[in-house]
């Protein structure tokens, strides 16, 4: 689920910024971290601590950046949301 969620945020970015499609590197990261955050949810409530995050391999300032509302979790669509966010700034630097 996570994974569809990454790809997608990242296929919308890339539209948007007049790109078809993700690049396959861009996907194989995406399901990289989708992969490692889903096996890091140890409790399965489709969210991240900040703990399980770390152990995801993932920075602390990663997650300060994803947790959009500050609760002390991340969930999916902020992981949506911070995905389209960091590659809507990397499509606009020239």
């Amino acid at each position: 689920m996570i994974r569809m969620l990454i790809v997608a945020a990242m296929a919308a970015t890339a539209a948007s910024a007049q790109n078809p499609a993700p690049t396959p590197e861009q996907k194989a990261k995406a399901e990289a971290v989708a992969a490692a955050l889903t096996a890091a949810d140890v409790n399965k409530d489709g969210k991240w601590d900040k703990a399980e995050w770390k152990a995801a391999g993932r920075k602390g300032k990663g997650f300060d950046k994803a947790d959009a509302n500050k609760d002390g979790f991340v969930t999916k669509d902020e992981i949506k949301a911070a995905t389209a966010a960091k590659a809507a700034k990397k499509a606009a630097k020239p």
